[in-house]
C-alpha cells in the first residue's frame, strides 16, 4: 500500500446550493473542500480542464500540479492508492 500520509484529497464543489454542498461535504472529513462560486468559470475548472460533463471527475495530481491519472470511478481511485 502506497504511504497515505503524503496524500491530499480535494473537492471542487460546483454545485449552486450551499445547503446540498454541506451536506456533502459533511460525508467527506479530512478531505480538502474548496466550493467554486463561479462554478464553470473558474481557476481550478480551468486549470485541469474539467468540463461540464458527469461528475465526480476525480484526478491524481502530483506535487508540481500535473495530472497524473484521470480516475473513472471511486473503485479506481481506490486501486490507484493501494497498488500505485
Amino acid at each position: 500500500m502506497k504511504d497515505l500520509n503524503n496524500l491530499d484529497i480535494v473537492t471542487i464543489g460546483l454545485i449552486a446550493d450551499a445547503k446540498v454542498w454541506g451536506e456533502i461535504i459533511g460525508r467527506l472529513s479530512g478531505w480538502i473542500h474548496i466550493k467554486a462560486t463561479d462554478r464553470w468559470n473558474n481557476e481550478y475548472v480551468n486549470a485541469y480542464g474539467i468540463s461540464p460533463t458527469p461528475t465526480p471527475t476525480i484526478y491524481l495530481i502530483d506535487k508540481e500540479h500535473k495530472i497524473r491519472h484521470k480516475i473513472k470511478n471511486l473503485e479506481e481511485l481506490k486501486e490507484s492508492i493501494i497498488t500505485g
